[in-house]
């Protein structure tokens, strides 16, 4: 009976005394003194389990990083498991990505022209199969890329980035005139990407030459192309003089069927190409 007398009051005195101790802490850096714990967050924080106190940033403490903020020599978040990834070329989880996630966020970090990015995230999308969302991260600055078949299509904001590999195609790009209205100037770009990112259509792999390509500028004026002949209709007789084609304003809509039993008696203007 007299131990456990002698444990209450010596638990009392215990209690008594962090009381006393706890109602002396009046700041962060007392109660780290106290030995209490600290909180992993920024600014840190040490409770006391009745009150929590804040550590005080002061304009002195701009180059201290939060708990947990520490990064390596590729601005890699250590302590959020984040390492250097050789072949991205970018920091990752590992453990996240599998083989063509990985290889869809290297496309997407060599198609940007500055280091030190953070891969967050990359999905892919429920109506492709070989599209994705790449989610990067610098310092805060995010940036959002979409790729489909190996290739940057978009970035958030609108623009877009492509990757700087050489696959000449050839496309037709609209130009701007003053008076009236131009034709299209077939041009060859680096590769389908920036093609398609210049507005170009009627895109054909390889670089262009020197010939016209009539079928290209007749769904550039909204015409028909009619491949079997090499025709367009619907184009205009300077647009067809312009592609050095022969004009008839007034061809039959049957001249490729004589003997249709029904043929709509209408004047369909013609490019013809030999």
């Amino acid at each position: 009976m007299r131990t456990f007398i002698i444990g209450l009051l010596v638990a009392a005195a215990l209690l008594l005394l962090a009381c006393a101790q706890e109602e002396s802490i009046n700041s962060f850096e007392e109660c780290v003194a106290a030995g209490y714990p600290i909180m992993e967050s920024y600014p840190r924080q040490c409770s006391t389990g009745q009150q929590t106190f804040a550590e005080t940033i002061t304009g002195n403490d701009t180059d201290q990083e939060p708990i947990g903020g520490e990064r390596d020599e590729h601005n890699c978040l250590v302590a959020a498991g984040y390492s250097y990834d050789e072949e991205v070329g970018a920091c990752t989880r590992s453990w996240e990505l599998d083989e063509e996630q990985r290889a869809a966020a290297r496309i997407a970090v060599q198609s940007l022209s500055s280091e030190g990015w953070t891969v967050t995230e990359v999905l892919l999308a429920d109506n492709c199969d070989a599209c994705y969302t790449v989610e990067l991260d610098r310092n805060g600055a995010r940036n959002t890329l979409s790729l489909a078949d190996g290739k940057v299509i978009d970035a958030s904001g609108g623009d877009w980035a492509c990757t700087m590999e050489y696959q000449p195609v050839c496309g037709f790009a609209q130009v701007q005139c003053v008076t009236e209205p131009c034709l299209p100037v077939q041009q060859t770009f680096s590769n389908r990407c920036v093609a398609e990112a210049a507005g170009a259509f009627n895109i054909t792999d390889g670089a262009c030459e020197d010939a016209v390509n009539p079928e290209g500028a007749c769904w550039s004026f909204d015409g028909t192309w009619l491949p079997e002949y090499q025709e367009c209709e619907g184009m205009s007789e300077e647009q067809c003089e312009n592609l050095g084609g022969t004009y008839d304003g007034c061809a039959s809509a049957c001249r490729h069927d004589p003997d249709a039993e029904i043929c709509i008696e209408v004047c369909v203007p013609v490019c013809a190409f030999s």
